[in-house]
């Protein structure tokens, strides 16, 4: 019986090689996407390094007001946001150099605050439409920006317009004055287009803020 060991224990590495291997290709398999991603961001990088950036330069604040503007439609998906929501469009309005815009603001049924909110400064600027998502909250983002787009387009339909683009923000962002002048310098050119998102200074008791503060400085 002795004798019988030594082989058991030959089976059983042999075996236990055999399912590494077996685990070993299946994600390779897997990650070829991730390697075709990398690959791409490669020779688009080199590709632009060669051919495209040196033909430009940075944009100026007097090329981006130099483009005549182009509507341009920002999203505002809103649960339990009333404390800080009429105070980021009044900061969103009185900072912006644009005008060709209107703000759509997605409130839910049964947030009443934030409804409220978003009712009294929309009687104090004609580019802001509230957007009533028609069921109870919280649902998710993408729920409340599906109402948003809804509306988006009636509003293209009733006023016979089209945007250039639409813009994405939260409650509580402050916006750069600039801002639209950019996206409407791009648009529509560019299909998407991201800008640094960095957190304001927070204090050190804060700590939920404080670790995304690290995050985006890094």
């Amino acid at each position: 019986m002795s004798l019988f060991w030594p082989y058991l224990g030959a089976e059983y590495l042999a075996l236990l090689e055999m399912q590494i291997a077996v685990v070993a290709v299946l994600i390779l398999i897997s990650s070829l996407d991730d390697l075709f991603i990398d690959a791409w961001y490669w020779v688009r990088r080199l590709y632009r390094a060669f051919f495209v950036k040196h033909k430009y330069r940075p944009l100026t604040p007097t090329q981006l007001r130099a483009k005549q503007e182009q509507p341009i439609a920002i999203m505002v998906p809103a649960w339990l946001e009333y404390d800080v929501i009429a105070v980021m469009i009044e900061n969103m309005i009185s900072v912006l150099e644009y005008r060709n815009y209107v703000i759509f603001v997605g409130t839910y049924v049964n947030d009443a605050a934030t409804i409220a909110e978003v009712t009294r400064i929309a009687h104090r600027y004609k580019q802001l439409v509230r957007v009533e998502v028609p069921h109870p909250g919280p649902t998710c983002k993408a729920d409340c920006l599906n109402w948003i787009i809804q509306a988006i387009f009636l509003h293209e339909h009733r006023n016979g317009l089209e945007f250039a683009g639409v813009i994405l923000h939260d409650s509580e962002d402050v916006l750069h004055p600039l801002e639209l002048k950019f996206f409407n310098y791009l648009l529509p050119r560019m299909d998407l287009i991201q800008i640094p998102v960095m957190s304001l200074e927070r204090e050190w008791y804060e700590l939920v803020a404080g670790v995304y503060l690290i995050f985006t400085h890094t």
